[in-house]
């Protein structure tokens, strides 16, 4: 599965979130990372978010999450083949494997598009995933 983030202009980092449920569950997951983040910024606008404040609902099945770039999405999106090698490359600051649920920070890359590409390693379980993403963004 790819999810595609739009950067808006003048985002200074931005962050996501995700959590993992079992495919038969079928409550419905809210992160709030949008609140949460609202919460955490100082009020004088400096940027003091530190990650681990970020609450997950707990995750209970793992999954890889891949940043990617346009060229490496296309490749992500073609799969891999029967060797499970994946021949594309993803932006490591803003990936995570063996993920069940957390907040991540990126500081790079912070303009364009770009493309979160998830993964379930397992091959006998199904697994649901919550995203959400949050742009902070320098107001001139």
């Amino acid at each position: 599965m790819i999810y595609e983030v739009d950067l808006p202009p003048n985002t200074v980092e931005w962050y996501y979130a995700v959590t993992t449920f079992p495919q038969k569950h079928n409550n419905s997951v809210n992160v709030s990372l949008l609140e949460q983040i609202t919460k955490l910024i100082n009020p004088s606008g400096v940027l003091g978010i530190a990650v681990d404040l970020i609450t997950t609902p707990t995750g209970a099945n793992d999954c890889d999450v891949y940043l990617l770039d346009p060229a490496n999405q296309n490749i992500f999106f073609r799969k891999w083949d029967v060797s499970k090698h994946i021949p594309f490359q993803s932006i490591i600051a803003g990936s995570r494997e063996n993920f069940r649920n957390g907040a991540v920070q990126v500081k790079n890359p912070t303009q364009g598009t770009y493309f979160m590409g998830f993964r379930n390693p397992s091959e006998t379980e199904g697994i649901g995933i919550v995203f959400e993403a949050v742009a902070i963004v320098k107001v001139e």
